[in-house]
């Protein structure tokens, strides 16, 4: 389907603009076992939500976890937050999200590698360790060493990294070298059928 289609329908569906920036925030599995408490994820999100209120331009979407059901968690946080520009969702296809949005914003989701194939920008939140989710992966690591991701320590640094992916075209640039050098290097070595996927994805980002 035609990009602008996917994403005209789900702006229609979220009562959306389909001129503003739409940014879509992949949320996380509160689990007590792992260390994730409900009050921990409440300050987290509030942290996200608030650097919205700041950017009334910008449309923010929630997908929820796929074993995330409290939805209740996003509605009361966008209300003390005053947002209005957005919509929570659980089961909406998750490209028709990643085709439509202008930037992703994770602690670290699938969603990430899956947006840079896509060549979609992504911010990865690392090191919010009040939270209870500070653990530097490999797999972010590798993302903060290639810079094909923003990778920032503290919600101070999400309303000026949101800008940057956003309007400075500068940054957009290198932003996306980045990102087509991740999956030329991440590729490299798994193989034959991987060289053929690697240089289909080049193909199609090198479209854009």
């Amino acid at each position: 389907q035609d990009i602008s289609r996917v994403k005209k329908r789900l702006c229609e569906n979220m009562f959306f603009d389909t001129e503003k920036k739409l940014v879509v925030f992949a949320g996380c599995h509160v689990v007590p076992s792992a260390g994730l408490f409900e009050s921990q994820y409440r300050d987290f999100v509030r942290g996200v939500f608030n650097c919205f209120r700041e950017i009334e331009e910008v449309q923010l979407l929630v997908k929820m976890h796929p074993c995330d059901f409290n939805f209740q968690i996003y509605k009361e946080i966008a209300l003390e937050a005053g947002l209005h520009n957005i919509a929570v969702v659980k089961n909406t296809d998750k490209w028709d999200l990643l085709l439509s949005c202008d930037l992703l914003i994770t602690y670290l989701s699938m969603m990430s590698y899956e947006a840079i194939i896509l060549d979609r920008p992504v911010i990865c939140l690392q090191n919010l360790s009040k939270f209870g989710i500070g653990i530097l992966s490999e797999d972010l690591w590798r993302l903060k060493e290639s810079k094909a991701a923003v990778c920032i320590n503290s919600f101070s640094e999400l309303k000026g990294a949101v800008h940057d992916v956003l309007y400075n075209e500068g940054f957009v640039k290198k932003l996306r070298e980045s990102r087509k050098g991740y999956v030329e290097a991440y590729l490299n070595n798994l193989g034959n059928a991987s060289a053929y996927v690697k240089e289909g994805i080049i193909e199609l980002m090198g479209r854009k």
